[in-house]
């Protein structure tokens, strides 16, 4: 529309132009007029009246005429306009949050529940005893050390236990060794206690066979002398298995050193589970702090809503940045309930996790007591094999004195007619010796047996563990 001065130049109602707004104006054209005359030249709405109702307007002076052009806009047209604007960036507002909230769950999945996953199912399997398990690749982070660290855990007891058990192996290889030597050393003692009585039979009768003596202490100094080199035999090998049984003494304390380094490991694991815990906490009380903010925004949002409400037409535009602002926030405080949820599963998972460390901590415990149990039981078995050397080392030397006896027998058969009884009462003592002999080498073979049993029962414990 133009007017200029009072007349109506043009109008979209072409029954008006020419026309007097003063005589023929609606109230809509006076109300322009006034604000020409007022020199406004703010954008205003005005009541058109009819179907098209309010309308903004504005009116611009044409520059070298006293006209003024008007211009009108009807108020429905501009809000449906916005509307659409607004479902639009609402939509894309929503699409955005959803791609956000996407990547967020595939960046979990990926960095935290993957990883956590591979982890436990690891640790599942080397509380069963495989030892064979590897964990998954580090990716960098505390997760990623936690494997690395677990996994060279595993790595160390897999060789761990593998040379225990080929130390074991050997161990009750050495005693069935030792335990073949004391039983050919027993049989032995048991011949040389016969041989003894024999010869204390046939002294009974030397004052009636002076004669036979000579034969007899020929037959005695040459059963003597093979039963000395029977003796240094068994002496070699008793040293032998002497040897053995130290090597394995210091493999055991090896072992026990081993089970201390895997134990303060697993302590320093138990010490990182409770550090992720935390940390894990600290993420909790930030999205409370999320949230907290979301409510409180979600509250100011419902306060500018009231207050635009309030401002009625002037405040509309207002009400519906405010009812936006109610949405985020309302979407945040979702956003961040989901978090918290997610983190409680993390939280769970590393309680698990925990446990789960706690019954290998004991299962190394009880392993480590064992291996403890087993080392008392060598130096035990040490001890004895010394003392059995010991015992070889004397009946050794008896056996020289009774080689020499027998030989001063058979140089001086020609007077052993006075000296029967003398040489009697020396073979009783040898007959005793020879029993006493015996009776050691019993005990050379019950100490083979104990340690054979436990070499023997060492396999049968560490056979728990998988490690090819």
């Amino acid at each position: 529309m133009i007017i200029g001065g009072d007349y109506i130049i043009s109008y979209s109602d072409e029954s008006l132009n020419g026309k007097l707004i003063s005589k023929d104006g609606t109230d809509y054209i006076k109300s322009i007029k006034n604000l020409i005359d007022s020199g406004s030249s703010k954008v205003v709405t005005l009541d058109k009246g009819g179907s098209i109702g309010k309308v903004y307007v504005a009116i611009s002076p044409i520059q070298g005429t006293s006209w003024t052009l008007v211009s009108s806009v009807p108020v429905k047209d501009v809000e449906a306009t916005a509307n659409n604007f607004m479902v639009i960036a609402v939509v894309a507002m929503i699409i955005l949050i959803l791609i956000i909230i996407f990547v967020i769950i595939l960046t979990i999945n990926k960095v935290i529940t993957k990883p956590v996953n591979g982890l436990l199912a690891g640790i599942l399997k080397v509380s069963d005893g495989d030892l064979t398990v590897h964990m998954p690749p580090s990716n960098g982070d505390e997760i990623g050390l936690i494997c690395s660290e677990i996994d060279g855990y595993v790595q160390t007891m897999n060789s761990t236990i593998r040379s225990i058990q080929d130390k074991a192996e050997r161990l009750k290889d050495d005693s069935n060794v030792s335990k073949a030597a004391s039983e050919k050393m027993t049989r032995k003692a048991d011949e040389q206690s016969e041989s003894m009585h024999q010869i204390q039979t046939t002294m009974d009768d030397i004052s009636n066979a002076v004669g036979e003596l000579a034969n007899n202490a020929t037959q005695l100094a040459g059963a003597v002398s093979d039963l000395t080199d029977s003796g240094s035999a068994t002496n070699d090998t008793m040293l032998e298995l002497v040897k053995r049984a130290e090597v394995g003494h210091k493999d055991m304390n090896t072992v026990q050193r081993n089970m201390e380094d895997i134990t303060l490991s697993m302590n320093e694991m138990n010490e990182v589970v409770t550090t992720v815990g935390k940390s894990a906490e600290k993420i909790t009380e930030i999205v409370e702090m999320i949230d907290s903010i979301s409510q409180q925004t979600n509250l100011l949002s419902l306060n500018a809503s009231i207050e635009a409400a309030r401002a009625g037409e002037a405040g509309k535009g207002f009400a519906v940045v405010a009812d936006e602002i109610g949405n985020l926030a309302q979407n945040s405080q979702e956003s961040a309930k989901e978090i918290s949820n997610i983190i409680i599963e993390i939280t769970q998972l590393i309680q698990n996790l925990a446990e789960k460390s706690q019954i290998n901590m004991d299962s190394i415990t009880e392993n480590n007591e064992a291996v403890s149990k087993a080392g008392q039981s060598f130096n035990m078995i040490y001890e004895d094999l010394n003392k059995a050397a010991e015992t070889m080392r004397e009946m050794i030397e008896m056996m020289g004195d009774v080689n020499n006896i027998a030989s001063s027998v058979a140089a001086i058969s020609e007077e052993q007619s006075a000296s029967s009884q003398e040489v009697n009462a020396t073979v009783a003592s040898l007959a005793a010796s020879a029993q006493d002999i015996a009776d050691e080498s019993q005990g050379v073979e019950t100490t083979a047996n104990s340690v054979s049993d436990s070499a023997i029962s060492i396999n049968s414990e560490l056979s728990k563990f998988k490690i090819d």
